[in-house]
């Protein structure tokens, strides 16, 4: 959209004169912009066609239940007649208020500490907190949608891909199908356990830092309901991945940095402990975490040579992951109780 479009979309806030419009770099889904006007600098989303309205509304919702309660995001602004999302030229639209902040340093451990405490905030800022009415279904996490995803690709490959792409993909998509079985069954220790509201993407992306300390928590679009062990596993295969200069959150190595993935789990693990369930399920909804998220990025590239790049990506860390597995506990700082006989 032309800044004309920006300027007609904010004529429906209380903001004042548009005097500048800056897209907005990252995010996966949605088409988001800062905007500097006399009053001051804002963030504007356009959703993507994924999010219905129902999604959304639970989204903002939440961001509500957090503004009331203080924990520090983003704030929601509303329209002049004073609705939380804006529908113009058939798409959704949001605008916050924009927070100051820098990015992850990757070396900076004392940031790493700051943002695992601002989970702990997070999910005790929910503890108690219930969605209003039915929970869409794209806010309910589906361990198994990574396999269904691997589907899909198999799909493709079978329709338009040549036959060399065919044949190397075989052993990875078999290689997947076994990842995901190794998921479902290491994470049946929380599998019972009652589900509660989860961010869904905590990554050093979504988080902004005024040196050490992490000041606010950003896009809530994946927040759903699902188990709080899921949210700190996926948080620390994030930090812990993430390469030095990182350009994107696709800088992922393939193992977690010892340094930074022990000093996130301590440092949750001291703030809203983990059950003896839930530090049990770590190692597998760490993979089914980094699952999720390579079946995304394969989702997202239409090449074939560039997914198998992605599955070659997944063999080498889950090739990790399985020679950690038995110490990983131990590796995070995060071990079981050992109970006396």
């Amino acid at each position: 959209m032309d800044n004309a479009g920006i300027v007609a979309v904010l004529s429906h806030y209380p903001v004042g004169t548009v005097e500048k419009v800056i897209p907005a770099r990252g995010g996966e889904m949605n088409d988001n912009w800062f905007v500097d006007t006399d009053r001051g600098r804002y963030f504007l989303r356009r959703r993507s066609t994924f999010f219905t309205p129902e999604s959304i509304d639970f989204e903002l919702d939440l961001i509500e239940h957090l503004m009331a309660v203080g924990f520090p995001t983003a704030p929601l602004i509303h329209t002049v007649d004073g609705a939380r999302r804006l529908e113009y030229e058939g798409r959704y639209w949001e605008l916050y208020g924009f927070v100051e902040g820098e990015p992850f340093q990757v070396e900076n451990l004392a940031q790493t500490r700051s943002a695992a405490e601002l989970l702990a905030r997070f999910h005790q800022a929910v503890a108690n907190y219930q969605p209003r009415g039915e929970v869409p279904l794209d806010r309910r996490v589906d361990l198994q949608q990574a396999e269904r995803m691997i589907d899909e690709f198999e799909a493709e490959l079978t329709a338009g891909a040549g036959a060399l792409e065919r044949v190397l993909a075989v052993p990875f998509l078999r290689f997947f199908r076994r990842q995901a079985k190794l998921v479902l069954a290491g994470s049946q220790s929380v599998a019972d356990a009652p589900p509660t509201l989860i961010h869904g993407d905590f990554q050093p992306t979504n988080v902004l830092f005024r040196g050490d300390e992490a000041v606010a928590l950003l896009d809530f679009g994946d927040a759903s309901l699902f188990h709080r062990a899921y949210d700190v596993a996926r948080a620390i295969l994030r930090f812990a991945t993430l390469r030095p200069g990182y350009r994107g959150q696709t800088d992922m190595a393939p193992r977690l940095d010892r340094a930074r993935a022990h000093t996130f789990a301590e440092a949750y693990q001291e703030a809203h402990p983990l059950s003896d369930a839930e530090r049990k399920a770590i190692p597998a909804l760490l993979r089914g975490a980094y699952l999720i998220d390579v079946s995304f990025f394969l989702e997202k590239e239409t090449s074939p040579l560039k997914q198998i790049a992605w599955l070659i990506h997944a063999w080498r860390f889950t090739c990790w992951l399985d020679g950690s597995e038995g110490t990983l506990l131990t590796f995070l700082g995060i071990q079981l109780k050992v109970v006396p006989h």
